[in-house]
């Protein structure tokens, strides 16, 4: 019996000990990757349908950066652009857009945590954002990001076209400010590899009909070919500072010019055209 007990005993000191050494397993788990509600609304049959129309789209070779919007109802739009830079072989993607809240506590908010959606593991590159932390302008707010679907709806369709790439995720704040523009694009010049991209999720006229939102992103589309960041201040999109940002990061990289990928709006993919109130989306490449 004593001999019984001690083999129970034993048993039972095993069990505990594995138990122990699972949850802190599962809580350092839980630690190293944030999850997000947002994330979760992306089916993988969306994911898949938008790539497979990026697929289709043509290359754009030379590629330095891209913008694209960030509604679901625009997916295939996402995939598109996506596509259109699939022979780009990036280590790491910056994704940035406005901080629709306008909560963050400095002009951006970056996360220094991977995440995770629907067993994906979306890692940071903590070496960009270390960098980035040491400017005044920067803010760490992982709880911010959490919330911000325009940095993370992007992520997934990226993943799709990019499976092994790392992601730097940036919030911008609602305002202009030139030399703020100028630190982060320098910052990332030095910092990125020839290779790697920065994007802005960006959705440009909002709140108008159709005729009206065409006439706005006339407008929009003649201010971005001028290629003059500065310019970019008064464009009708929810992000101006972000697409200035990626602006001065491709002429930092010798970009000529932007290659128009998609110009639709909600409008049309609805099929409501006498709607009151649109979202316009532009897709395109600085080369």
């Amino acid at each position: 019996m004593r001999k019984l007990w001690k083999l129970n005993s034993l048993i039972l000191l095993i069990i505990i000990a594995a138990l122990a050494i699972s949850w802190r397993s599962f809580g350092h788990s839980k630690k190293s990757s944030l999850s997000s509600k947002i994330l979760e609304e992306i089916t993988l049959a969306q994911v898949e349908s938008a790539y497979s129309a990026g697929q289709e789209s043509k290359v754009v070779n030379g590629a330095k950066a891209a913008v694209l919007p960030h509604h679901l109802l625009a997916d295939y739009l996402i995939g598109r652009l996506i596509g259109s830079l699939r022979t780009a072989q990036p280590t790491t993607i910056i994704i940035m857009g406005p901080d629709h809240q306008n909560k963050s506590l400095t002009e951006f908010s970056i996360s220094d945590a991977n995440w995770h959606w629907q067993n994906q593991i979306f890692e940071v590159n903590k070496k960009i954002v270390d960098d980035l932390k040491t400017l005044s302008s920067v803010t760490i707010d992982n709880e911010l990001i959490k919330n911000e679907h325009s940095v993370l709806t992007p992520l997934p369709f990226l993943k799709k076209q990019f499976p092994n790439s790392n992601f730097v995720i940036l919030a911008v704040k609602s305002g202009f400010g030139l030399a703020q523009i100028q630190e982060i694009a320098n910052v990332l010049n030095k910092t990125l590899t020839e290779n790697d991209l920065v994007i802005a999720s960006v959705d440009f006229s909002h709140y108008q009909n159709f005729q009206i939102a065409n006439l706005e992103d006339e407008k929009s589309l003649k201010l971005l070919e001028k290629m003059i960041p500065v310019e970019l201040k008064d464009v009708s999109a929810d992000s101006p500072t972000s697409l200035a940002i990626v602006m001065e990061f491709a002429k930092l990289r010798s970009a000529k010019g932007l290659e128009i990928i998609d110009h639709k709006n909600s409008a049309e993919i609805s099929g409501n055209l006498a709607s009151q109130s649109t979202t316009s989306y532009l897709d395109f490449v600085f080369y």
